[in-house]
């Protein structure tokens, strides 16, 4: 196996692997790493959780047992393949034995070729002004792929509880369309019965780091009359988007004390 000939078999040498480090602090780390194999080299992502977030670690101390944050998300992953909603890869799941608090883990997933965060890719796309014909209707597609991934995922019972753009990748495709890769799922969960207002702040995630522009109003709208499957945005709708538009400008005053969302998710 590929892991074994680059001798990255155990735990201990997932967590010391070395390699291009993508993110790095006191949660955890995110290392890429190319590997020899048959044919072209292979990279893949190593995520380590050095110990569990400090909720999961108390309700561990008390004896309520929780999986580590490694295994939550491998888990996600299977899941979320069977439902046909893409995501990244499973290759490896590695986590210390035993139900103690303090575990460590690491999940290792196969890299995602020529995609772009969502929130990177639609400011070069769309220019501001006006957009031509093709680019606006490109854009539309965009809104429709975004809406159909949070209808299908919030419809299965999930909830990411990061569902920024920055964690929706993006590939273009001929049509035009675009394919969709849904990321970072350590923290995401399942219920048969989810509460709504798992969803409102999902909801809310996004819109926060929808760029402006080419983000519009319309645009706004029209991902969430796809995301309800109505044509027209009824009591119920309006109801919703009051809620996410709360939820939203208590983000924006939270985040304007803590500084840009990426120097710290």
């Amino acid at each position: 196996m590929p892991l074994v000939r680059a001798r990255l078999d155990t735990l201990e040498r997932l967590l010391d692997a070395p390699g291009e480090v993508f993110k790095k602090n006191s949660r955890r780390s995110v290392v890429r790493i190319e590997i020899a194999g048959p044919g072209a080299p292979r990279r893949i992502y190593v995520k380590a959780h050095p110990s569990p977030p400090a909720p999961r670690l108390v309700a561990r101390l008390f004896g309520r047992a929780s999986p580590t944050p490694a295994r939550r998300e491998w888990e996600n992953l299977v899941h979320l393949e069977r439902l046909g909603i893409r995501s990244m890869s499973p290759v490896a799941l590695a986590e210390e034995p035993g139900d103690g608090p303090g575990r460590r883990s690491v999940l290792v997933t196969e890299e995602i070729e020529g995609v772009s965060r969502v929130e990177d890719f639609m400011p070069g796309k769309y220019p501001p002004g006006r957009l031509s014909r093709d680019l606006a209707r490109s854009k539309r597609r965009l809104v429709e792929r975004l809406a159909e991934l949070a209808r299908r995922f919030h419809g299965a019972g999930f909830f990411h509880k990061d569902f920024y753009l920055g964690h929706v990748l993006v590939r273009e495709e001929p049509g035009p369309d675009f394919a969709l890769w849904l990321i970072d799922l350590q923290r995401t969960e399942r219920r048969e019965r989810p509460c709504v207002r798992w969803f409102v702040k999902d909801l809310a995630q996004m819109l926060y780091t929808a760029p402006t522009p080419p983000v519009s109003a319309a645009d706004k709208v029209r991902f969430l009359r796809l995301y309800r499957g109505v044509r027209r945005l009824g009591p119920a709708e309006r109801g919703l988007t009051r809620r996410v538009l709360a939820k939203w400008r208590r983000m924006v005053r939270r985040f304007e004390r803590k500084g840009p969302i990426r120097d710290w998710r």
